[in-house]
């Protein structure tokens, strides 16, 4: 009888178990699978988007070197190296003007025209009837609509899901809310872009002309927006922001301010900083290197009273200083990153040249692999990995620890980049050496791209974080920050392959790619220990800033500005399923 018991009580709570189970499973579908009447005429942007990425941008490289016939190699690499960091260096320029004076939804509407009439003039350069010029045009109107299609139109896409859950982008919405929506407009973004990138591998592959895939990826982002306007009497938030301090603009006024009062002397006394809350004497971060920016805080003895100088921009908050002196701290970490993204470069340009040169038969029944293929290699070697990297965040819940762990996380990024040189590096030799190779031998550099993506830039995304709170304003700039820092190296690849143009030939059958490859192997070793130590002096800085008190770094005004303001975003980026690594 006691057994009947006790099995009976063990079945009712297998029972309430499952129920329990099925109910949290049915809420997570109803958090997380939203139809939001907007999302029907943004995401059309988004499809044609990734359409145009991987039927153009991912392997442009194509189009110059069998099309300039009279062109160097090494000129070839540096136009598409030129146009992926003048898009991602565009990316902090569309954020201010954004944040100052368009607003996201005129944004989105003046550069997808650009990225619209760029493609359309390289569909009429490709027919040789304009002179190059055009080609240089088409060139930076193409880069500057990719960066208008990057963040105004996710955080538009943002705007509308907020506003249909009723949610403000401030510091008060609970993390769980804000991550529930980010996950939210990350579903709504990457499904629409994935499935471009499947159509455009199947219907734009190498067998068809670079004329008529300009035509279509310019009909197709055409049809998306004008789908964009038709959605206008239902969006919110669309009119132009009031005029307002933009984060980025303090990262100009701050040091301007400091170096104007530069002829004063740091005070002895914490009530002459402005808004001295915790009444410092040297403002935190303690850096001796930054304490010049603690001047920018400093109230100057004038019959004006403190909030008159702050409103004519004459001193700041002790809260601003202190969170654009993290920015400032975050330079020496940027600047570790500088040679990943020449390696990260090279999957658009030297990977790509390499894999024209290859066997890309499938069996024998005459199909060919597309190029773009391998893309898809990155994008989910990225995913699979990030999956197991997040299993392992989870079992670590010191913060001290997860700090540390993340700089390992970056470290191991570092590893990869040169172990995807040297396997590049490997395969290059080979292929120097054998008459007829398969393309198939290109998979584990592609995937070495996608692993070290998902250890580096999300480790640096975490480590933003780290540093500045998972409140703060700020993070929301972490992915224009990373943007920008990337653009760096992108601008350096040009000069390597400028500095190595011995190297190369008009073609790759004329060219040493393997010399190449040697340089990066050995610039990438060389940058591995300059991050070890960079990583040191960061592990033995002070601890980073809390939560709290980064969380009023900027008032709601500041950032959100007065009804109809609009302060970029409040939405973080995670690497996009299957986006194009440029």
């Amino acid at each position: 009888m006691a057994k009947e018991v006790k099995h009976k009580r063990r079945l009712d709570k297998e029972v309430k178990h499952e129920k329990m189970l099925d109910k949290e499973v049915k809420r997570r579908l109803c958090d997380y699978i939203v139809f939001p009447r907007t999302s029907l005429f943004i995401l059309g942007l988004y499809f044609s988007r990734g359409l145009v990425d991987y039927a153009v941008t991912a392997v442009f490289i194509g189009y110059i070197t069998s099309q300039w016939g009279s062109q160097n190699l090494p000129k070839a690499v540096s136009i598409v190296n030129l146009q992926a960091g003048v898009s991602s260096f565009m990316v902090i320029i569309l954020a201010r003007i954004s944040d100052m004076w368009t607003g996201r939804f005129l944004m989105v509407v003046i550069t997808t025209p650009l990225y619209i009439i760029g493609l359309v003039l390289l569909c009429v350069e490709d027919a040789r009837i304009t002179e190059e010029w055009v080609f240089y045009v088409a060139v930076l109107l193409t880069a500057l609509g990719t960066a208008g299609l990057k963040m105004p139109l996710k955080e538009f896409v943002g705007d509308q899901l907020r506003k249909r859950e009723s949610v403000k982008p401030t510091t008060e919405v609970e993390p769980t809310e804000v991550k529930r929506i980010n996950n939210v407009v990350q579903i709504w973004r990457g499904i629409p872009y994935f499935s471009g990138c499947i159509l455009s591998m199947f219907t734009l592959s190498k067998n068809v002309s670079w004329a008529y895939k300009f035509k279509v990826s310019a009909i197709a982002i055409g049809v998306a927006y004008l789908l964009f306007w038709f959605g206008l009497p239902f969006y919110t938030d669309v009119t132009p922001p009031e005029k307002v301090d933009s984060p980025l603009t303090l990262l100009y006024d701050i040091p301007k301010a400091a170096i104007s009062k530069r002829h004063l002397d740091y005070p002895s006394d914490p009530t002459k900083f402005h808004r001295n809350d915790k009444e410092e004497l040297i403002l935190s971060p303690p850096d001796r290197c930054l304490r010049w920016l603690d001047k920018a805080a400093i109230l100057e003895s004038t019959p004006q009273c403190p909030q008159e100088q702050f409103d004519q921009g004459k001193v700041f908050q002790v809260r601003q200083v202190r969170a654009v002196k993290l920015l400032f701290r975050m330079v020496p970490m940027w600047t570790t990153f500088i040679f990943y993204s020449v390696v990260q470069t090279t999957g658009n340009t030297f990977f790509i040249t390499q894999a024209a040169k290859l066997n890309d038969k499938i069996g024998s029944n005459g199909l060919t692999l597309p190029t773009t293929v391998f893309f898809l290699v990155i994008s989910f070697s990225n995913l699979i990995f990030g999956v197991l990297c997040d299993q392992l965040k989870k079992m670590i819940h010191d913060k001290e620890l997860q700090h540390r762990c993340t700089l390992v996380r970056i470290g191991f990024g570092m590893v990869t980049c040169i172990l995807c040189c040297v396997t590049a590096l490997q395969v290059e030799i080979r292929r120097l050496h054998t008459i007829s190779m398969s393309i198939y031998w290109l998979i584990p550099q592609y995937c070495l791209l996608g692993v070290m993506k998902r250890l580096a830039e999300e480790g640096l995304k975490n480590f933003f974080n780290t540093q500045f709170g998972q409140k703060t304003e700020y993070r929301i700039y972490e992915q224009v920050f990373t943007e920008c820092a990337l653009s760096i190296g992108k601008f350096v690849s040009i000069a390597c392959v400028q500095i190595f143009q011995a190297s190369f030939g008009d073609s790759i059958n004329w060219s040493r790619f393997d010399h190449y490859y040697k340089m990066l192997v050995f610039l990438c070793v060389g940058n591995l220990f300059y991050y070890i130590c960079i990583s040191m002096m960061y592990c033995n800085q002070s601890s980073p800033v809390e939560e709290e008190d980064l969380a009023a770094a900027f008032s709601e005004e500041d950032l959100v500005g007065k009804p109809g303001d609009q302060a970029l975003g409040a939405t973080t980026e995670d690497p996009n399923l299957g986006e194009v690594p440029i």
